[in-house]
């Protein structure tokens, strides 16, 4: 693999130049605001970045990962956030303890 593009942020850099939008080598140190660091791509999608989500702090990329919904997209199956995970990112805060969230 190019060294170019180690990491999630140089496979996204990689993926959006082969898309056709061009070589976004600030791609891998962007500051990343959700909600304000988003692309329209060329089909219409607007696709938001992301780090992390409230409301699933005590959760691994993996766990969610695991749990996430398979869709096909104009015809690229990809996966999205658990209806649970996708629920608890979107409750208020609950004050001070334990951020791990019980979902079924």
């Amino acid at each position: 693999m190019d060294r170019r593009y180690a990491g999630n942020r140089g496979r996204l850099r990689k993926a959006l130049k082969e898309y056709g939008m061009g070589d976004f080598f600030m791609m891998e140190t962007l500051q990343i605001v959700p909600g304000w660091t988003d692309f329209h791509l060329n089909n219409g999608i607007r696709m938001d970045l992301m780090v992390n989500l409230k409301g699933l702090e005590g959760f691994g990329f993996n766990e969610c990962l695991e749990l996430a919904s398979i869709a096909d997209v104009d015809g690229v199956n990809g996966p999205f956030l658990n209806i649970s995970h996708l629920l608890a990112s979107k409750k208020p805060p609950t004050g001070q303890g334990s951020t791990r969230h019980h979902l079924p």
